[in-house]
C-alpha cells in the first residue's frame, strides 16, 4: 500500500511541474463555485481534473458559467 501511495504523490508532483493544480475547494473559491459544483464539473469531464485517492484535483481552471448565480432568473 505505501508503495502505491508513493507512486501517486509522484505523479501528482510530476503533474505539477507541468502545470498548476487546484484542490476542489481551491479551484471553487476562484471560479466562484460551490466546493460540491466544482467536483461534479469534475467529474462530468466539464473541468478537467484527477482523481486522486479519494480526492479529486483540478488541473485546469477554463471554465465559464452558463448562468448566472442565484437561479439564473432575472428579478423585475
Amino acid at each position: 500500500m505505501k508503495y502505491t501511495i508513493d507512486i501517486i504523490l509522484y505523479i501528482v508532483y510530476s503533474i505539477a511541474e507541468m502545470t498548476e493544480i487546484y484542490s476542489t475547494k481551491e479551484a471553487a473559491e476562484k471560479l466562484g463555485l460551490s466546493h460540491e459544483h466544482v467536483r461534479l464539473l469534475v467529474r462530468k469531464g466539464i473541468i478537467e481534473g484527477k482523481k486522486v485517492g479519494h480526492d479529486w484535483v483540478v488541473l485546469d481552471l477554463n471554465y465559464k458559467r452558463k448562468r448566472r448565480p442565484g437561479g439564473g432568473r432575472k428579478k423585475d
